[in-house]
């Protein structure tokens, strides 16, 4: 009797164990469409699968497929910093809620929990200095340089007029850097300079 029961004691581990491990191993949500991140196939899948695993921790919506129209977001990926997400959503009459989520982990790294979220209504005029920085052009036509490999991924999308990503890595200047410099202006978070890589 004691050896039966010990056998389905340990059995149940093993399945408890089992099911534990295919959760964590099972393909979350895609964030983003197929070649939105890179030229070639490897690359893109690499960077969707680094970015939607912060962005489900961050417990943000896929913009792409469920995103309202006229959303905006800015991924900040830090390698050793804490990852945040800052999302700027309409909420209709002209006005806009602005989101902004920090996890504990590292952008390069394991995401870890959520560590603060901060919501607020933006101002009209904060809207309107918002929308032009994503309504920039050279936004969406930045080229993708890699000159390291610790930085940050400085990644904006957009659900206005259609579904647009553009992503940098490190920038230290030019329309993704100044996106991501207002949004954490706007959502009162501080970073010392020696994080704002």
């Amino acid at each position: 009797m004691l050896l039966r029961t010990a056998t389905i004691a340990i059995a149940l581990v093993v399945l408890l164990t089992a099911a534990l491990a295919v959760s964590l191993l099972a393909p979350g949500p895609h964030y983003f469409p197929t070649g939105a991140l890179g030229s070639d196939q490897e690359t893109d899948a690499f960077r969707s699968r680094w970015y939607s695993q912060h962005l489900k921790a961050l417990g943000e919506p896929v913009l792409y497929k469920a995103g309202p129209p006229g959303s905006f977001r800015f991924t900040w990926l830090r390698s050793f910093h804490h990852p945040i997400a800052i999302r700027v959503s309409p909420m209709g009459g002209g006005f806009y809620q602005l989101t902004a989520t920090e996890l504990g982990g590292a952008g390069g790294y394991a995401p870890g929990p959520v560590v603060s979220r901060r919501q607020r209504m933006l101002s009209p005029q904060e809207s309107a200095q918002a929308l032009e920085f994503f309504r920039d052009p050279d936004l969406w036509h930045s080229e993708v340089v890699r000159n390291g490999l610790d930085g940050a991924e400085w990644v904006v999308e957009s659900t206005e007029g259609g579904y647009r990503v553009a992503l940098q890595w490190s920038p230290t200047k030019g329309a993704i850097r100044a996106v991501g410099v207002e949004l954490l202006r706007l959502a009162d978070l501080r970073i010392p300079p020696s994080e704002m890589y």
